[in-house]
């Protein structure tokens, strides 16, 4: 009898709070669900794949490359709460290391952008991060272009990721796990929590040369 109760006491909690039927089954695209669904969260309507299992190290260019052929990029914590998420989910998998998310300054020196092309703005809880360090510092910034989340201090650091012949040669690497984003099954045709601002703001978050 008491097992009945208890059985019954779940599913009208579960029913009670719809987002606990969220699973990765109803959301991850088919093809980026494996047999160990170990690795695999969900978040709004965004599937998330968390590269931290042994020799998953990637370069940053690589990561990218990996989330790209399930056409997917490099996780966005575009807002406090998917940067909290994130971090909530690294500690859960009790990662002590920086992972790579989808943010650099390639192109534009000083300019970062996420993977989706967006420009990373401003906001208030980027505060969060103490003045003139991570990305925001305004010295020691030149060939810093990758972004890594470490979930420990809750900071975003630039490193230097450069590529080419020289450096494969000599097997300079700069390789960290790393996390990918998706979009959901079905997605809301309104605009999403998570979408950056307007990208003509001048709010934009820049580092000096």
């Amino acid at each position: 009898m008491l097992k009945f109760a208890l059985v019954v006491v779940a599913i009208v909690f579960m029913c009670a709070d719809p987002g606990l039927t969220d699973s990765v089954d109803d959301v991850c695209p088919p093809y980026i669900i494996t047999g160990d669904k170990k690795y695999l969260q969900v978040h709004g309507n965004k599937c998330y794949f968390f590269h931290l299992y042994p020799f998953s190290e990637r370069q940053y260019w690589d990561a990218q490359d990996t989330c790209e052929f399930s056409s997917g990029n490099l996780a966005m914590p575009k807002t406090e709460e998917i940067n909290d998420f994130l971090v909530d989910a690294l500690s859960g998998y009790n990662l002590t290391v920086e992972v790579f998310i989808g943010l650099d300054d390639m192109i534009i020196e000083g300019e970062f952008r996420w993977k989706d092309g967006s420009k990373l703005i401003t906001q208030k809880f980027y505060n969060n991060f103490a003045p003139d360090t991570g990305i925001f510092r305004t010295r020691d910034t030149r060939n810093n272009d990758c972004v890594t989340l470490n979930s420990v201090t809750n900071t975003w650091q630039d490193i230097d990721c450069r590529r080419g012949f020289f450096r494969r040669l000599s097997d300079y690497k700069q390789e960290r796990f790393f996390i990918c984003e998706y979009e959901g099954k079905t997605v809301d045709s309104g605009t999403s929590s998570d979408d950056t601002p307007d990208t003509d703001s001048t709010d934009t978050a820049t580092v000096d040369s």
